[in-house]
């Protein structure tokens, strides 16, 4: 699991990092900024949370899979669709 103090930046208010682990089944979202929101879910439980949850964050209780849910909810907040997460151009955050 990437652990989200080690990103190779600081990111601005209101950034939503989303982290996936298809390994150990843990998905971690961190939301940065005035309101900042941190859930870490994990053996299909919510493990850990911090913060008032977003509104995108209706998805778990709308889809049975955590991973689905989690790729879902990255789209919701990127304001995209399934279609378009699949076209997007990947860049490492370090080398």
């Amino acid at each position: 699991m990437l652990m989200v103090e080690t990103l190779p930046f600081v990111p601005s208010p209101g950034t939503a990092v989303v982290t996936l682990s298809g390994v150990a089944d843990v998905y971690m979202i961190q939301i940065y900024g005035d309101s900042p929101r941190s859930r870490v879910f994990s053996e299909y439980e919510v493990a850990e949370e911090e913060g008032t949850p977003v509104a995108a964050e209706s998805v778990f209780e709308e889809l049975e899979d955590p991973e689905d849910a989690h790729i879902e909810f990255f789209c919701r907040v990127a304001g995209i669709t399934m279609n378009d997460l699949w076209n997007l151009e990947w860049t490492p955050l370090a080398p």
